[in-house]
Formats: structure tokens, sequence, C-alpha cells
């Protein structure tokens, strides 16, 4: 992910999209704070989903020429917290805080929209919609779908796991009580041997006893 977000970025600056894009230095740095910390996602998610965040907000505050892989980065960590946190309430806590600092930075960003030069006023809007709404809704639908998805995908995950780990272990239960009865079987078939050894041992016993009586 670091090595495409590196070529996303050349190719973005290339293109010349954005007007007064971020230091080259200063980028590059931001976006290994992006999608190094996904290394470590399964050891510390909730630490690299906090990380990842924070260095997404400032990929888009400070006009990184960069936002297809950071995107990708961002939903992989928010997966992440759902699929492997072990702690349900951290985990469903982490990702709530997520959504709402992401819904709080749209809205600055749309306030800033309403009061710059957005270009689109020209379009032709749908009656009372106007281009910048219609625009406006799309990106609230765009986040809906991302988020929601990530939150879904990343719980879905979980359960599957769970699901398999509970079957798995259920299935070493089984076998281990097949072989325990099995081993209590072989002990009640060797305890029935025994004594019906004993007892023919006895009955040889008593009529060597009789027999050496009638002898003598």
């Amino acid at each position: 992910l670091f090595g495409a977000a590196v070529l996303s970025m050349v190719l973005t600056r290339a293109t010349g999209m954005i007007d007064e894009p971020a230091d080259p230095v200063l980028s590059l740095v931001l976006v290994a704070a992006v999608t190094l910390p996904l290394a470590a996602r399964r050891v510390a998610p909730v630490v690299v989903l906090a990380v990842v965040a924070v260095a997404f907000v400032l990929v888009g505050e400070l006009s990184v020429p960069e936002v297809t892989v950071v995107n990708i980065a961002l939903f992989t960590a928010m997966y992440t917290v759902g699929a492997w946190g072990a702690d349900r309430t951290r985990a469903r806590i982490a990702r709530l805080a997520l959504v709402a600092v992401m819904g709080v930075w749209m809205l600055i960003s749309f306030f800033r929209a309403s009061t710059a030069d957005h270009g689109l006023d020209e379009g032709p809007g749908i009656g009372a919609l106007t281009p910048f709404a219609a625009f406006m809704l799309l990106q609230v639908l765009i986040n809906l779908l991302y988020f929601a998805g990530a939150w879904w995908f990343g719980d879905h995950a979980y359960a599957s796991a769970r699901q398999r780990a509970l079957t798995a272990l259920r299935g070493r239960q089984l076998e281990e009580e097949q072989a325990k009865v099995a081993r209590q079987a072989i002990t009640i078939e060797r305890l029935r041997i025994a004594r019906e050894l004993h007892d023919a041992v006895a009955h040889h016993v008593s009529l060597m006893g009789v027999q050496a009586a009638a002898a003598r």
C-alpha cells in the first residue's frame, strides 16, 4: 500500500489537479503514516486505527496529492478493528469515535466549500436541489457506504472466525469424549477378563483341593 500510495501521489502531482500540493517530503511522511502502521493492525488494531485516522485527516488538511490509497488504508484499519478486536466493547467505541470525528470533519469541509468558489454553480441541478447540494449529498452517501461497509465486513469476519473456532473446539471436545469412552470400554473389558480369569483360577484351585483330599 505504501508503494502504491507513493506512485499515486507522484502521478496525481504530475496531473496538476491540486493547485497547491503539500511539500513532497511532508507528503511522503504522511502517506507512510497512513499505510505503514497497517503492518501491526492485528497486534494493536485500535492503536493502528487511531494513528491511521490522524494521518488521514492531516493528508486531507495539508493537501497531500493522494486520495485513493489512503482511503483504502483507513478502510482496512477500521475493518481490522471489527475483525480482530478481542475486546468488542473497545472495538465498538473506537469505530464510533472514528465515525464521529470523520462526520465532524466532513461538516467542516462542507462549510468551507460553501463559503469558497467550488465551481459547481453551473450544473443543471434537480428541481430545488442545487448542484452543490447534490454534491454534498453524494459525499454523504459515499461516506455512509464507506464506513458502514468497513463496520459490517469487520463484524462479519469476527463472527465467522468465532463460529469456526467454536466448531473446531466442539470437534476437539467430541474427539476427546470419544477417546475417553474408548479408554473406559477397554478398562471395563480388562476388568471383565480379569474377573473371569480370577473365577477360573479359583475354581481350578478349589478342584485341586478336592482332588488332593480325595487322594489322601
